[in-house]
């Protein structure tokens, strides 16, 4: 099976109660593939399944979020026929022969057959395993332990879908057909978004609002921050080197990028010297110089500041991408052969940022009432009690 994004969709569009309200947090659920194993045994006898039967499915909480980010069920229960209906096989050749993202999926889905077997094992084992405690351990490791156990993890459910995997403010949805060639994937992929959900309770209220031109520098440099400190978790053992991933196309990317990150920075140095002499320089250029979201120049940051300064002086530092550059930074100005420094007048225009929007602003101090004026023979006595 193949990757194809392994971070895919995150639906805006999803009512944050939906999930909460029928799933409790801090479990995995499975309420859709009950549903989704009885229309698959209608289509491969090559019958219709009943309106209850697809309404059963659509019904599951996990469908039901897709839906409300826009995922079309008229769509998938077409593909669902094409794909395991026997008397669709001449318009099945027709659709792989198009090679495009609909074929994609077919191709994916058609992977059940044959399999339902080893997928209801896994299932089994997946809903035996303590998959939210080991993830809740591992993202522990990266967190503050003040900010971990301030709200439970929202719930995460294994269906079929168009997607690897999918996440939300409301909940993770991973392809129980991933899961299949990625068993050993899933808890450290589940700690890294439980990563992203107790790193995003840390709230800075002072940033800037979406159309304002430093937005995108803020935005961008805590994209850099979050994820590079989440890829921690599962990138080294599953992504690089010699993991059990390092072949496929999106680890191939992201090992090219993560090698680049040296040239990165020098780009993105020039970038801020650039912002700080030329005030008008259009910030969204940002966008452009940090390859795959922030992901391999921000493992590449985070894994200097713990290799030579400790996990624990990274975590001290979490929710501050200006706190994060200057950690680096520290290790760069050591070790400038392995790691380019930023130059000055970035590290100057960073904490004129991190001024304007990081720093709480000081309380006024209220006015202190003079004090009378002494008299002569009061001086003495002060001076001398002093």
């Amino acid at each position: 099976m193949i990757i194809r994004i392994l971070f895919l969709f995150t639906y805006l569009l999803f009512s944050a109660q939906l999930f909460a309200q029928v799933i409790r947090y801090n479990t995995v659920d499975f309420s859709g593939m009950a549903p989704f194993w009885q229309v698959e045994s209608s289509l491969i006898k090559d019958t219709e399944p009943d309106p209850d039967e697809w309404n059963a499915l659509f019904d599951a909480p996990p469908y039901q979020i897709l839906m409300a980010g826009g995922f079309s069920q008229k769509e998938f229960e077409q593909q669902l026929r094409l794909a395991f209906m026997p008397s669709m096989g001449s318009l099945l050749r027709k659709e792989l022969d198009k090679n495009n993202p609909k074929s994609n999926f077919l191709r994916h889905v058609m992977q059940i057959m044959g399999n339902e077997k080893k997928l209801k094992e896994l299932q089994a084992n997946l809903q035996k395993a303590q998959l939210i405690k080991t993830a809740l351990s591992m993202a522990k490791e990266l967190l503050p332990d003040s900010f971990l156990y301030a709200r439970a993890l929202p719930p995460v459910s294994f269906i079929i879908c168009d997607k690897a995997i999918s996440h939300a403010p409301t909940g993770v949805i991973i392809d129980l057909l991933f899961s299949m060639d990625f068993e050993a994937y899933v808890p450290y992929f589940i700690a890294h978004e439980a990563y992203h959900f107790y790193r995003a309770k840390i709230k800075v209220p002072n940033l800037p609002g979406h159309n304002q031109p430093e937005y995108p520098i803020i935005q961008m440099l805590t994209q850099m921050e979050t994820e590079g400190i989440a890829d921690q978790i599962d990138k080294k053992k599953f992504f690089l080197n010699r993991g059990p991933f390092a072949g496929y196309e999106w680890a191939r990317s992201y090992q090219h990028y993560l090698a680049k990150s040296p040239q990165a920075i020098l780009q993105l140095d020039e970038y801020f010297i650039r912002m700080a002499t030329v005030p008008n320089s259009d910030s969204k250029i940002i966008e452009d110089l940090l390859p795959m979201n922030g992901h391999p120049t921000g493992y590449y940051m985070a894994n200097a500041i713990i290799e030579k300064m400790g996990k624990r002086t990274l975590i001290q530092q979490t929710a501050n991408p200006f706190a994060f550059i200057r950690l680096y930074q520290r290790v760069a100005l050591k070790d400038k052969k392995h790691y380019p420094p930023f130059s000055s007048i970035t590290m100057q225009y960073l904490r004129k940022l991190e001024q304007k929007y990081y720093l709480p602003k000081k309380a006024e101090q209220p006015k202190q009432k003079s004090s009378p004026k002494l008299m002569w023979y009061e001086k003495d006595k002060v001076i001398n009690n002093w």
